[in-house]
Protein backbone atom coordinates (compact mmCIF):
# COMPACT_ATOMS: atom_id res chain seq x y z
CA UNK A 1 0.00 0.00 0.00
CA UNK A 2 1.05 3.49 0.86
CA UNK A 3 4.12 2.34 2.80
CA UNK A 4 5.57 0.79 -0.37
CA UNK A 5 5.02 4.00 -2.31
CA UNK A 6 6.76 6.03 0.40
CA UNK A 7 9.69 3.60 0.48
CA UNK A 8 10.09 3.75 -3.30
CA UNK A 9 9.91 7.53 -3.37
CA UNK A 10 12.52 7.75 -0.60
CA UNK A 11 14.82 5.33 -2.40
CA UNK A 12 14.51 7.39 -5.57
CA UNK A 13 15.10 10.64 -3.69
CA UNK A 14 11.78 12.07 -4.81
CA UNK A 15 10.38 13.06 -1.43
CA UNK A 16 10.84 16.68 -0.45
CA UNK A 17 13.33 17.16 2.35
CA UNK A 18 12.79 19.77 5.00
CA UNK A 19 15.27 22.59 4.44
CA UNK A 20 15.47 23.69 8.06
CA UNK A 21 15.44 20.15 9.43
CA UNK A 22 13.46 18.76 12.29
CA UNK A 23 13.68 19.70 15.94
CA UNK A 24 13.25 16.05 16.90
CA UNK A 25 12.94 12.60 15.39
CA UNK A 26 11.42 9.82 17.46
CA UNK A 27 13.16 6.44 17.21
CA UNK A 28 11.48 3.30 18.53
CA UNK A 29 13.44 0.33 19.81
CA UNK A 30 11.30 -2.68 20.50
CA UNK A 31 7.89 -4.01 19.60
CA UNK A 32 4.91 -2.00 20.70
CA UNK A 33 6.79 1.29 21.02
CA UNK A 34 5.06 2.81 17.99
CA UNK A 35 1.92 3.69 19.93
CA UNK A 36 3.90 5.49 22.66
CA UNK A 37 5.96 7.29 20.00
CA UNK A 38 2.82 8.43 18.18
CA UNK A 39 1.34 9.87 21.39
CA UNK A 40 4.57 11.73 22.11
CA UNK A 41 4.74 12.95 18.50
CA UNK A 42 1.27 14.46 18.83
CA UNK A 43 2.22 16.22 22.09
CA UNK A 44 5.39 17.63 20.56
CA UNK A 45 3.61 18.92 17.47
CA UNK A 46 0.90 20.56 19.60
CA UNK A 47 3.71 22.44 21.39
CA UNK A 48 5.07 23.69 18.07
CA UNK A 49 8.02 21.28 17.90
CA UNK A 50 8.85 20.15 14.34
CA UNK A 51 8.96 16.40 14.91
CA UNK A 52 8.52 13.20 12.98
CA UNK A 53 8.97 9.46 13.39
CA UNK A 54 9.41 6.34 11.29
CA UNK A 55 6.16 5.12 9.79
CA UNK A 56 7.50 1.97 8.14
CA UNK A 57 8.71 -0.16 11.06
CA UNK A 58 12.39 0.13 10.21
CA UNK A 59 15.22 -1.06 12.43
CA UNK A 60 16.63 1.26 15.08
CA UNK A 61 19.76 1.77 12.98
CA UNK A 62 17.71 2.65 9.88
CA UNK A 63 15.63 5.08 11.95
CA UNK A 64 18.80 6.81 13.17
CA UNK A 65 19.91 7.19 9.55
CA UNK A 66 16.49 8.59 8.70
CA UNK A 67 16.83 11.12 11.55
CA UNK A 68 20.20 12.16 10.19
CA UNK A 69 18.84 12.55 6.63
CA UNK A 70 16.00 14.67 8.02
CA UNK A 71 18.60 16.92 9.71
CA UNK A 72 16.99 16.33 13.10
CA UNK A 73 18.64 18.28 15.91
CA UNK A 74 17.55 15.79 18.58
CA UNK A 75 16.60 12.11 18.60
CA UNK A 76 14.20 10.83 21.22
CA UNK A 77 14.70 7.11 21.72
CA UNK A 78 11.76 5.12 23.04
CA UNK A 79 13.10 1.76 24.16
CA UNK A 80 11.27 -0.86 26.20
CA UNK A 81 13.61 -0.51 29.21
CA UNK A 82 13.47 3.27 29.21
CA UNK A 83 9.69 3.40 28.89
CA UNK A 84 9.37 0.82 31.68
CA UNK A 85 11.53 3.07 33.90
CA UNK A 86 9.49 6.15 32.96
CA UNK A 87 12.25 7.92 31.01
CA UNK A 88 13.19 8.62 27.41
CA UNK A 89 16.67 8.93 25.95
CA UNK A 90 17.35 12.32 24.35
CA UNK A 91 20.35 12.46 22.01
CA UNK A 92 21.92 15.62 20.60
CA UNK A 93 22.72 14.68 17.00
CA UNK A 94 25.45 17.33 16.72
CA UNK A 95 27.48 16.44 19.81
CA UNK A 96 26.33 12.88 20.49
CA UNK A 97 25.51 13.86 24.09
CA UNK A 98 22.74 11.75 25.59
CA UNK A 99 20.55 12.16 28.65
CA UNK A 100 17.57 10.42 30.16
CA UNK A 101 14.52 12.53 30.99
CA UNK A 102 10.91 11.84 31.95
CA UNK A 103 8.56 12.23 28.95
CA UNK A 104 7.09 15.53 30.19
CA UNK A 105 10.58 16.97 30.61
CA UNK A 106 11.51 15.88 27.08
CA UNK A 107 8.50 17.75 25.69
CA UNK A 108 9.35 20.87 27.71
CA UNK A 109 13.05 20.67 26.82
CA UNK A 110 12.32 20.42 23.09
CA UNK A 111 9.74 23.21 23.29
CA UNK A 112 12.28 25.49 24.98
CA UNK A 113 15.01 24.45 22.58
CA UNK A 114 12.78 25.41 19.65
CA UNK A 115 11.93 28.74 21.28
CA UNK A 116 15.67 29.40 21.75
CA UNK A 117 16.29 28.94 18.05
CA UNK A 118 16.34 25.16 17.80
CA UNK A 119 20.06 24.88 17.18
CA UNK A 120 21.29 25.80 20.63
CA UNK A 121 22.84 23.68 23.34
CA UNK A 122 21.06 22.29 26.38
CA UNK A 123 22.02 25.25 28.57
CA UNK A 124 20.10 27.74 26.42
CA UNK A 125 17.12 25.41 26.14
CA UNK A 126 16.91 24.98 29.92
CA UNK A 127 17.32 28.68 30.53
CA UNK A 128 20.50 28.41 32.58
CA UNK A 129 23.72 26.60 33.22
CA UNK A 130 23.51 22.82 33.29
CA UNK A 131 20.41 20.80 33.96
Amino acid sequence: GLERVIMLLEEQGRLMRLKAGLDAFLVTAGPGMGRAAFGLLQRLRRCGVAADMDWLGRSTRAQMKQADRASARWVVLLGEDEVRRGVLLLRDMASGEQRELPPHDVVEFLRRSRAAGGRTGPEAASGGEGQ
